[in-house]
């Protein structure tokens, strides 16, 4: 069985720090739980507009931090599965996001590492993401839309954080048959 993860938003906690340098060059404060939809240009001021994307550089990954229980959830997805990334990114990203990670303790090999906006090229059982548009493309099986503000009329399985019970009885249970099968 193989389990892909997004890393933005599933994984690593990148609005929180995209949104700190927008409102500090805008005099803004926008937080996360305004973004109530894919289009962040929707929320920032008009003078930012698409302006907004500029601020994804690479080094902004360096106040990007992993969003709570992100590790455990991997480690322990690793007892029963291989565990793959897959992640979107800018060509000013390439590589980036992988550094990220290996920085952030979640021990990745290159041969588990992906970078691809298209998401239904991965062959995976499970895709873990935040983006429903993500979730629709997949191939695999099973698929869970980790909760966010922008997503929430979205009506794929949703997980509130990898504490959720949801979450523990799924991996423990639906996937442990399916590798038993």
């Amino acid at each position: 069985m193989i389990i892909a993860f997004d890393v933005d938003d599933t994984l690593a906690n990148l609005v929180p720090a995209w949104l700190q340098a927008y409102n500090q060059a805008f005099d803004d404060e926008l937080v996360l739980d305004n973004m109530v939809d894919w289009d962040v240009t929707k929320f920032v001021k008009p003078a930012c507009g698409k302006r907004i994307f500029d601020f994804l550089e690479a080094d902004l990954y360096n106040n990007v931090q992993p969003l709570p229980d992100a590790r455990w959830a991997v480690e322990t997805a690793r007892e029963i599965a291989r565990v793959i990334f897959v992640t979107s990114c800018y060509p000013v990203h390439m590589g980036r996001k992988f550094k990220w990670l290996n920085d952030h303790g979640f021990k990745v090999s290159i041969s588990d590492y992906v970078e691809c906006t298209d998401k239904s090229l991965i062959r995976a059982d499970v895709l873990i993401d935040d983006r429903p548009a993500n979730l629709e493309a997949f191939k695999g099986g099973h698929k869970f839309l980790i909760d966010k503000p922008w997503n929430r009329d979205s009506e794929f399985r949703r997980m509130y954080g990898f504490l959720d019970p949801r979450w523990t009885k799924v991996f423990h249970y639906e996937f442990g048959e399916l590798i038993n099968a």
